[in-house]
């Protein structure tokens, strides 16, 4: 019997002995942990507590975290000395917040177990995380390199990473903004849509992320500019269009995030020789910069001095 079998007659068994699942049977003596989360756990968050998205990641994370260990050994039977020496492993090979997020969802789950009465205690309520953690990456770019990164690219690239420098948008909101969103005369950019894993979505990760943006007048002349060089600037055309047409659209579609992460920031932090570049390492230094200088003349100039003087 291949592990796909055994797992696929466990699960019958379980639903034998629990009448199939919609209600909890207390009197049951096969429980598993994987059993538990994934029909008892997961269907109370998704929807409520974590959107599609957060769902998919949030679900990836406690399957191979968390379920990859202990999904088929029965709850009753899971203690704290288990779940603490876990964690302390995990430590060894994964992040610090991948640890922490393991640890509270162990707790969450069998917060959640006891409260459907499965079990009579929660054995995660004193689990604690281990000392000996990764160090986290907290790769800054220094301003001169910032410079290089903004002269080393053609006009779209630099446009799209200073707004992600210096107005905080979040690449999901880059790929998805639209020629109708941008208001020259104002010198405004309306972000209305998300781009996420290849999905446009009408919502974003906060309340605030669709919003209406002030942009410098510098910037606003650089976006201009590069409207008139787009290939479409129809009003629904995206700002920062897909260099081609797929499966047999008639307009660009937007740029995926992992796409151009892979493609072009990659590609150019190595041409460089930087020690990374992400979008999260572009804006780190722009967010560390004091704020009651953010306006100051020495960051004017910086961005002054960052934009190619014109021919």
């Amino acid at each position: 019997m291949s592990k796909y079998q055994a797992r696929e007659a466990l699960e019958a068994e379980i639903n034998k002995q629990t009448g199939g699942t919609t209600q909890a049977k207390h009197d049951s003596k096969i429980v598993t942990l994987g059993w538990f989360t994934r029909k008892r756990f997961f269907p109370l968050k998704e929807g409520a507590a974590w959107r599609e998205s957060t769902a998919m990641n949030r679900k990836a994370d406690i399957e191979s975290d968390i379920l990859a260990k202990f999904g088929d050994v029965e709850m009753k039977i899971i203690d704290k000395v288990m779940l603490q020496s876990h964690l302390n492993e995990l430590a060894k090979k994964r992040s610090a917040g991948r640890v922490a997020h393991a640890r509270f969802y162990l707790k969450a789950i069998f917060d959640e177990a006891v409260e459907q009465q499965f079990l009579t205690a929660n054995p995660a309520r004193k689990l604690t995380l281990p000392k000996e953690l990764r160090a986290v990456d907290k790769t800054v770019l220094t301003w001169d390199q910032l410079r290089l990164i903004l002269l080393s690219v053609p006009l779209r690239d630099r446009i799209l990473l200073t707004l992600d420098m210096t107005e905080a948008f979040r690449p999901s909101e880059l790929f998805a903004l639209r020629w109708s969103g941008f208001d020259m005369d104002a010198r405004t950019l309306a972000v209305t849509q998300t781009a996420y894993r290849g999905r446009l979505r009408d919502y974003g990760k906060t309340a605030k992320s669709l919003r209406t943006v002030h942009l410098p007048a510098g910037l606003a002349n650089d976006l201009w500019l590069w409207k008139q060089e787009c290939p479409d600037r129809s009003p629904e055309a995206f700002v920062f269009p897909n260099a081609r047409k797929r499966n047999g659209a008639k307009k660009n579609g937007f740029i995926r995030t992992d796409n151009y992460r892979a493609r072009m920031l990659r590609k150019l932090g190595k041409k460089l020789g930087l020690p990374k570049l992400t979008f999260k390492c572009c804006g780190a230094r722009w967010r560390r910069w004091p704020r009651p200088r953010a306006g100051s003349k020495t960051c004017r100039a910086f961005w002054l001095t960052a934009r190619p003087t014109p021919r």
